[in-house]
């Protein structure tokens, strides 16, 4: 009976989360465009991405990627991240295999199985454990705390990963095993990717701290470093208050909103 109930929780979570994405219209989310169930379970419909995933991309390159296809990666998934960590969602399996880059050159985020929501993270005590080796932010290890410790910041640790691999040639070595021990280069050391920008180099070393409150805690933080305005700026712990958006829309649904508005008080003026 206990095993029942928690699956039917479970699958009201994943309809209502999916749900709440489908209404996502972001170049660099994949559009989810239908959720329905069937054999007493759910499912969610992604719009299939053309391109190579940003692991073959970049072997494929027979080169280190440039500070400007770089910038434009970052760019767009900066984006997508913000407008998730907005409505309250993490994606937590941020790794060079799920982000596609398009024929355009664009990258979009994929494979939200894993994505959370953090009303679902206070009203469960424990997490699946969810890791890409490599990528995954220590907190995302230990399912009994996660729920209290995950944050945009662990999205910004997986990001630096895939950062760190794309200008090092290799991803760092994995968070459990550095947190014993952590014998981790940082971006800024010489080497190859010595053309890249300082800031740049400075913010993929802010995103891989262990520490979830060394890290940038929001993309906005992160925009900061790399701007170069928080470089000596220590980091500070800040609460994830997705509700401080208020039940965050898409901007044209907030358009429609004020339309709405403004058409019912000109009726009530006529």
């Amino acid at each position: 009976m206990f095993q029942r109930k928690s699956y039917e929780r479970g699958l009201t979570s994943f309809l209502r989360e999916a749900r709440t994405l489908a209404r996502f219209e972001h170049p660099s989310i994949v559009r989810v465009t239908r959720v329905f169930e069937a054999n007493k379970t759910a499912y969610m419909v992604m719009r299939l991405e053309t391109g190579h995933n940003f692991e073959d991309w970049l072997r494929t390159l027979t080169r280190s990627p440039t500070q400007k296809e770089l910038d434009t990666f970052l760019s767009a998934l900066l984006s997508a991240m913000e407008m998730l960590h907005a409505a309250g969602f993490l994606h937590r399996d941020i790794a060079p295999d799920n982000i596609i880059i398009r024929f355009d050159g664009l990258p979009v985020l994929l494979d939200f199985g894993a994505v959370t929501s953090k009303q679902r993270s206070l009203r469960f005590a424990k997490h699946d454990v969810i890791i890409k080796p490599r990528y995954s932010a220590p907190e995302h290890y230990d399912a009994n705390s996660a729920a209290r410790t995950e944050g945009p910041w662990s999205d910004i640790y997986s990001l630096g990963a895939t950062l760190f691999r794309a200008v090092k040639g290799i991803p760092p070595a994995e968070a459990h095993i550095r947190l014993r021990e952590d014998y981790l280069p940082t971006a800024v050391d010489p080497g190859p990717h010595s053309g890249y920008r300082r800031n740049f180099l400075d913010a993929i070393d802010a995103c891989v701290k262990l520490q979830p409150k060394e890290r940038p805690q929001s993309v906005l933080d992160l925009r900061d470093i790399l701007s170069g305005y928080a470089r000596n700026r220590p980091a500070t712990r800040q609460e994830w208050r997705p509700t401080q958006y208020q039940g965050y829309r898409q901007a044209g649904i907030v358009m429609m909103t004020l339309s709405m508005l403004l058409l019912i008080a000109a009726m009530l003026l006529i």
